[in-house]
């Protein structure tokens, strides 16, 4: 399914090409872009379970890709802190990865329960 602002090919697991994105999560995502007001290009959306190697290396559970609840978005410098700010004001947790190659950094959004939570990636 494509929505205002994100096609359902750039939403789709990289190994499988299935998109189950949670509607919820979509709603919330479509309203924190059309605030934003600039593009949002997804390096990472939905994630297959166990055959995407990223989640099949978790042992205790998968992480919020495969639930179809969590976006990786290249950003950086100024739109990434400016993105960041209105995702946490909306409720969605954040994960900062800033380092690096320009074109490798990007802020992960989910919309775990509970209070929001912001944390960086190693390098």
């Amino acid at each position: 399914m494509d929505y205002k602002y994100f096609k359902e090919s750039e939403l789709k697991c990289s190994m499988t090409g299935e998109c189950v994105m949670d509607p919820i999560f979509m709603k919330k995502v479509e309203e924190l872009r059309e605030e934003f007001g600039h593009p949002m290009f997804i390096n990472s959306a939905y994630r297959h379970p166990t055959r995407h190697p990223v989640e099949a290396r978790k042992i205790a559970s998968t992480g919020w890709h495969p639930k179809g609840r969590a976006l990786d978005v290249a950003l950086s410098g100024h739109l990434a802190y400016k993105f960041i700010k209105l995702a946490m004001a909306r409720g969605f947790s954040c994960g900062v990865c800033q380092h690096g190659e320009w074109k490798k950094r990007f802020v992960h959004i989910d919309d775990r329960p509970g209070d929001p939570v912001i944390w960086t990636y190693a390098k």
